[in-house]
């Protein structure tokens, strides 16, 4: 069992359902607006040549161009002092990220309406379970969580249990647990104890983070379900494909 009592810290700013529409709104008219730029930068190139290709009822358009840089793209490059700033912050980070032990780990799992997880892996060819109160819905699919001199970074496939017979399945239920702690119960257990070390820094993270990332995970379904619904019934522009090349 691993409990833990840490300090709440800032959280997000909860979204509403109305302002996760207009977020959306605005992301997706913003896309259509940068891909009509983008196109009017390509067709607006020095173009030699052109060659027009159907595939079914796509249209793909090839345009010869010249080999002479257009000023758009000039004015896109970085200067050089920028370009030596973010090449330095980043050869320091890697060789921060570097010096750290990397360890892997690819979870399972379910979460009940409650929050409950119930979690499984592999190490070594044995199988690993435990049940816990934190919900790893949170966590998202792929992520990286730093422990100490640690990274530890995971795979998780953690989806809402389907019916209320499997939960009702579950060794145990959030009636089971300290209130006010996080904890979780080893389930199947392997050979290995320092298998759990991966689950238990997940754990710490969560505990510190445990609000910001319930609204975070929160505002994000409303802005997935908002998209959703702005897509049904604003369907992206049908496109032509264009390819400029050149010959040099």
């Amino acid at each position: 069992m691993l409990t833990a009592d840490a300090p709440m810290q800032a959280v997000p700013e909860r979204i509403s359902d109305a302002e996760a529409e207009l977020i959306v709104q605005a992301q997706e008219e913003e896309k259509e607006k940068e891909k009509d730029q983008r196109q009017a930068d390509m067709l607006g190139e020095e173009i030699v040549e052109t060659k027009v290709v159907f595939q079914g009822d796509q249209k793909i358009i090839f345009n010869r161009v010249s080999s002479q840089r257009n000023a758009f793209m000039e004015e896109c490059q970085p200067s050089q002092s920028e370009g030596r700033e973010v090449r330095r912050d980043a050869a320091i980070e890697s060789k921060r990220l570097a010096s750290m032990e990397l360890v892997p780990i690819c979870l399972g799992g379910m979460v009940t309406e409650e929050g409950v997880s119930d979690l499984w892996w592999s190490l070594g060819g044995e199988r690993y379970r435990i049940v816990t109160n934190a919900n790893f819905s949170y966590f998202g699919v792929i992520g990286e969580i730093e422990d100490g001199d640690t990274r530890y970074s995971y795979f998780s496939v953690v989806s809402p249990a389907p019916y209320q017979g499997q939960q009702d399945a579950l060794p145990y239920v959030l009636a089971d647990f300290t209130p006010g702690a996080l904890e979780y119960f080893v389930i199947e257990e392997g050979s290995d104890p320092d298998a759990y070390e991966a689950i238990e820094a997940m754990l710490r993270y969560y505990a510190e983070n445990q609000e910001k990332m319930r609204i975070a995970y929160e505002n994000g379904q409303k802005l997935q379900k908002a998209r959703r619904a702005y897509l049904e019934a604003n369907p992206p522009k049908k496109r032509d494909i264009i390819v400029n090349y050149t010959k040099d």
